[in-house]
């Protein structure tokens, strides 16, 4: 007896339809059968998002074969997934492989092992009536789990994922994808009240997601055994949570998160925030944004090291960027930007001695404090950053050390900027040091020339693209 999730890939509802009310005890259809044959929702879901067909008195023939009156099942598809549950059934979710006829069905899996069978009931298709009995009553152990969700609304209590996620050791993952009419539409699932928690679980993937209106963390990695998180274009916006020790996307514990086109808004606490939690407590964020936040992108450590790529923290109360006591690693600051904060716009508070803090392109802009503030610990490593129209722009260390050396202000890499040459001293690092098709290293940069007219002595005429004299 063995359930789809322990042969294949698989796709299940949440909301679907119309009123979106859905039906706790839904099937679903494979992950080739969605691919494959899927045109629209009602491809799969009556109109309320209840299941395709839904029969409450059929009989098992053998171990694997289904029988209901000739004319029941006119319209079901093998690869769709049937919900079974009566006399003599291994309860589950089973892939349908082949329609008999219009009244007979055979399942894989043999969901009848213990003998034939009566007032067996039988779900196909549909959507569930909500998220959190989707991630409960799915199992992505052995192949992956693709739940599209447009249900969304307000929440009593977080959503927890905590059972049956993917698995590293077998490459499979949990797949949540918020949509609004069409599944892979782009459109966001918005969720109100309150927010997910990630447990003891390995390789979750959620996309297209919007929690607001919270009391709580949007996005909480809560255990030491959460592994392997990643999310892609999620949001949190107006939280405003109790204590110091929250955020927007939150890392207590576990091996880290993954943050990807994620924006965190008007949050009472940081944005974007990860705290020792004795295994991991690592928050990776790529092309992510806080705004209107306490502090931007908040870092207090963990064995393994976090970073922050092509991220911006603007207009947050504290500092956009700030990090302590990181135990036993590190921090790595790339192309990221701190503008208009009340604070600093990066704050190194106190590190570990043997914490290595790199910052490369990093700009800092228009904060009330500085630009680069370190308070204590090693020195960081600034290489290529700028700071400009802060209240100081780098601190009195800072200012003096080895680490500001490469620094637009300090060593801008060009042939004579004070002359007006901005043309790179070396060229051969444009294109990754390798030339064109040509041959030739790529010219880059701008050489200043002054120029004195007269009022009216030229005029740019766009259409021609050239120079012409009155």
């Amino acid at each position: 007896m063995a359930e789809v999730f322990a042969l294949e890939d698989s796709v299940f509802f949440v909301g679907g339809r119309g009123t979106k009310a859905g039906n706790a005890l839904c099937g679903g259809c494979t992950k080739e059968w969605y691919d494959d044959n899927f045109a629209e929702l009602s491809s799969i879901m009556h109109t309320n998002g209840e299941p395709k067909y839904s029969k409450i008195d059929c009989e098992s023939l053998n171990t694997s074969t289904l029988y209901k009156d000739p004319g029941a099942f006119v319209g079901v598809e093998a690869g769709m997934i049937a919900y079974l549950f009566g006399t003599n059934v291994a309860t589950g979710r089973y892939k349908i492989i082949e329609i008999v006829d219009s009244g007979t069905i055979r399942f894989a899996g043999s969901p009848f092992a213990a003998g034939p069978g009566t007032d067996i009931v039988c779900n196909i298709g549909g959507a569930f009536d909500s998220l959190q009995n989707a991630a409960d009553n799915t199992d992505a152990t052995n192949h992956d789990v693709f739940i599209f969700d447009n249900k969304g609304g307000a929440l009593g209590v977080s959503i927890d994922i905590d059972t049956t996620g993917g698995s590293i050791t077998n490459k499979s993952a949990k797949v949540f994808i918020g949509f609004d009419t069409t599944p892979e539409d782009g459109e966001l699932v918005t969720y109100t009240g309150k927010g997910f928690v990630f447990g003891t679980i390995e390789n979750i993937f959620m996309s297209n997601v919007k929690v607001t209106n919270l009391n709580v963390s949007g996005f909480f990695c809560s255990a030491l055994n959460t592994k392997g998180i990643t999310l892609f274009n999620c949001h949190v916006d107006n939280s405003s949570i109790a204590g110091l020790w929250n955020g927007g996307f939150y890392v207590a514990r576990g091996y880290g998160m993954i943050c990807i086109n994620c924006t965190a808004k008007n949050i009472s606490t940081a944005g974007f925030r990860t705290v020792y939690g004795g295994a991991g407590g690592a928050i990776h964020c790529i092309n992510c944004y806080a705004y209107n936040c306490e502090y931007g992108f908040y870092s207090t450590g963990g064995y393994a090291a976090s970073s922050f790529g092509n991220c911006i923290a603007n207009e947050c109360d504290n500092a956009g960027f700030y990090w302590l006591t990181s135990y036993y690693s590190g921090l790595a600051l790339k192309n990221c930007v701190a503008y208009n904060c009340g604070g600093n716009g990066f704050e190194q508070f106190d590190v570990e001695s043997d914490c290595a803090v790199t910052l490369i392109n990093c700009i800092a802009k228009d904060n009330t404090g500085h630009g680069f503030k370190l308070t204590n610990g090693p020195i960081p490593i600034l290489l290529n950053c700028n700071s400009h129209g802060n209240g100081t722009n780098y601190d009195a260390v800072l200012d003096t050390l080895y680490s500001l050396i490469d620094c637009i202000e300090e060593d801008p890499s060009f042939v004579d900027a004070a002359n007006g040459d901005f043309t790179p001293r070396n060229p051969n690092v444009l294109r990754g040091g390798k030339p064109d098709i040509n041959g030739n290293f790529t010219p880059m940069g701008a050489i200043f020339v002054p120029q004195n007219f007269s009022r009216g002595s030229r005029v740019f005429n766009p259409g021609r693209i050239s120079t012409i004299r009155n």
